[in-house]
């Protein structure tokens, strides 16, 4: 980028042009043609969340989580992701799914973890994919259900996600014959849903 395409970038950003301010975050963030520095990427990234932004939100809010630990907030970290998964974003989902189903920056709640990794499960998310289908497995807010499970994980598989072409290949083993054609039928006929809204 040149010095002039920055400037331009800058100019943008600063006159509230939201796609222009998260942009800056991610080059900051990664230190793309600017100096990496987390304190301009999460300003940044603030900015567009304000404005109801959902990566900026999903972004600021994984910053919250992965800096350092004087920085670390989980609850803020909880309350941007959800803004973003309540707009669809699937990302945002599986990790607001993960957070409940661990308990950091919201009460641990199996039910509604259950709940956002079926939202951006059904946008074709491979790891909520997976994630989903573990609840199914171990009947954690949810009732146990292996054929679900095993669907599920065959959806991730599809994907290439390797933890759960081990876990639909050791759970196929595990169900009958009838159980098994059953789950692969329901994963020949699904079809992702785009709108992951609450």
């Amino acid at each position: 980028m040149t010095e002039q395409e920055l400037e331009e970038l800058l100019h943008h950003a600063t006159r509230g042009d939201v796609a222009s301010q998260y942009r800056l975050g991610n080059m900051y963030r990664q230190g793309v043609d600017v100096p990496q520095d987390d304190n301009e990427a999460m300003r940044w990234y603030r900015l567009a969340a304000e404005q109801g932004d959902a990566l900026a939100q999903l972004s600021l809010g994984l910053m919250y989580i992965d800096c350092s630990l004087e920085r670390q907030n989980y609850k803020e970290a909880g309350r941007l992701i959800r803004k973003a998964a309540k707009q669809g974003e699937a990302k945002a989902q599986y990790i607001l799914g993960m957070m409940y189903e661990q308990g950091k920056g919201v009460t641990q709640h199996y039910g509604m973890a259950a709940e956002w990794y079926h939202k951006a499960a059904n946008q074709d998310y491979a790891d909520a994919q997976f994630s989903f289908g573990k609840i199914h497995e171990q009947g954690r807010g949810l009732k146990q259900d292996l054929v679900q499970a095993h669907l599920w994980f065959n959806l991730a598989a599809s994907h290439g996600h390797r933890e759960a072409v081990q876990a639909r290949d050791a759970m196929t083993s595990t169900l009958t014959a009838a159980q098994v054609s059953q789950s692969q039928d329901l994963a020949l006929n699904w079809k992702p849903v785009t709108d992951g809204k609450k």
